[in-house]
């Protein structure tokens, strides 16, 4: 087992107006766009946990879903925190840009990962 980073992103979607295969597209995009600039791929997990939020977010309280996305470092194929770091950055301060109206919190941890590659 490796010490590495996991990264999660959450966005609001409070109104539902936010669509997985949107946020799917558009993260496949700036991944692809980051790849071409920086040999780092961002492989993301993405999916729609439902979430409670505090009343002074005032969301409504009918749909209170979120759009995470989840990713996680590899060494063996980033070996650069930093690097890996700064390309998560680009795409959360694109996605940012995309999605202006609504709260994005990107947390991160220290995890153990065992990465088994194909033969």
């Amino acid at each position: 087992m490796e010490l590495t980073e996991k990264y999660v992103l959450l966005i609001t979607n409070t109104d539902n107006r936010i669509s997985l295969s949107a946020v799917s597209k558009l993260w496949n995009e700036l991944a692809n766009a980051e790849y071409q600039k920086s040999n780092v791929f961002l492989t993301a997990l993405i999916d729609t946990p439902s979430a409670v939020y505090a009343p002074s977010i005032q969301c409504a309280q009918s749909h209170p879903d979120c759009i995470r996305i989840t990713c996680t470092r590899v060494p063996s194929t980033c070996g650069s925190q930093s690097l890996y770091l700064s390309s998560l950055r680009y795409i959360f301060t694109e996605l940012k840009k995309h999605y202006s109206d609504t709260y994005i919190v990107m947390e991160s941890y220290k995890v153990d990962l065992s990465f088994f590659p194909p033969n």
